[in-house]
């Protein structure tokens, strides 16, 4: 890796966020950079945005948090795949 930075890719369980990982992962190999794969989303957060200081119940974390892990473990197992030096 150089110093060129991060190539950032989101995922949300789709299989076009899965193809732009791949994407994003050829376009980081190309500039020597690291790939960063995220996911954001304003209801997976500890608080509603419309309701300020209600917290979302603990199993409802979790659930999302394991979701969402799984969603990541898929895009960097087809990362790795793809392009295993990465």
């Amino acid at each position: 890796m150089s110093d060129a930075g991060h190539v950032v890719t989101g995922v949300d369980g789709s299989a076009v966020a899965l193809n732009a990982a791949r994407w994003a992962a050829r376009e980081a190999v190309r500039r020597q950079a690291r790939l960063r794969i995220v996911y954001a989303d304003r209801t997976a957060g500890p608080v509603l945005p419309e309701l300020p200081g209600l917290h979302l119940p603990p199993e409802h974390l979790d659930k999302v948090r394991e979701q969402v892990t799984h969603w990541l473990g898929i895009a960097e197992r087809a990362v790795r795949e793809q392009e295993p030096d990465l």
